[in-house]
């Protein structure tokens, strides 16, 4: 029975510890991911409408979304792993609300607890999930070109020396290969005259978005299912 007991005590303990970690990781993380998520939103609407309000770089919007994937991805994946902590750690005798952790250790106990829980759940968690998704599709909406001279890449449109190779499924199909060494001196450029290996860099980009949306799922599940997954 002493032994029980011990376990058991020193399983609460280490709940207790996971709330107070998760609960401190939960607001600095979140706060993040919203505010580079609002950035990316602005960064790749900025051409479509209000291009002089929302531009905030020099980069355009095809660039945006290419470095927005990873950012976004790993920020979410962390913040779904902080909830996945608290939510199992609060267990599944609470309401789901309660297993998403405090932004203010004043809230606890109070009638907003569940409406401010609501609000950091969509800011932190569900609009970067959306924006990455924007994220990833700008990036496959762009084009990419072959140069046939690397080292001069593609400056100007319609340059003669640059051969279009289209979007979508074009970047996974590149009609002239990837060699190995193309992984130090590619020939292809993306949207202009950015650098880019096709095949490798979309390849990487749905595998980053794929882990992201089952870091995700894992987590929608483990908040809201009747019993917190072990």
């Amino acid at each position: 029975m002493a032994k029980v007991a011990n376990r058991r005590a020193k399983d609460q303990d280490w709940e207790t510890d996971d709330l107070r970690a998760a609960t401190a990781l939960w607001k600095p993380v979140g706060t993040f991911g919203f505010l580079a998520s609002i950035g990316v939103w602005a960064g790749i609407a900025s051409e479509s409408f209000a291009p002089d309000t929302l531009k905030w770089s020099s980069l355009d919007s095809y660039a945006v979304a290419l470095f927005a994937v990873p950012l976004l991805s790993g920020t979410l994946i962390a913040q779904c792993r902080i909830g996945s902590v608290y939510a199992k750690a609060k267990g599944a005798a609470h309401g789901w609300t309660s297993r998403i952790p405090d932004l203010l250790q004043e809230l606890e106990g109070s009638s907003l607890r569940s409406q401010v829980a609501i609000i950091s759940l969509l800011a932190f968690v569900l609009l970067p999930s959306f924006v990455l998704l924007r994220a990833t599709v700008k990036f496959f909406e762009g084009s990419y070109a072959y140069a046939t001279v690397a080292a001069k890449g593609c400056d100007q449109k319609g340059d003669a020396r640059c051969e279009d190779m289209g979007n979508y499924w074009s970047h996974f199909k590149p009609r002239h290969g990837v060699r190995f060494r193309d992984l130090t001196n590619t020939p292809y450029r993306y949207q202009g005259n950015k650098t880019y290996i096709p095949i490798l860099f979309p390849v990487l980009i749905v595998a980053l978005t794929a882990s992201t949306l089952a870091a995700l799922g894992s987590y929608l599940l483990k908040l809201f299912a009747w019993k917190t997954s072990t």
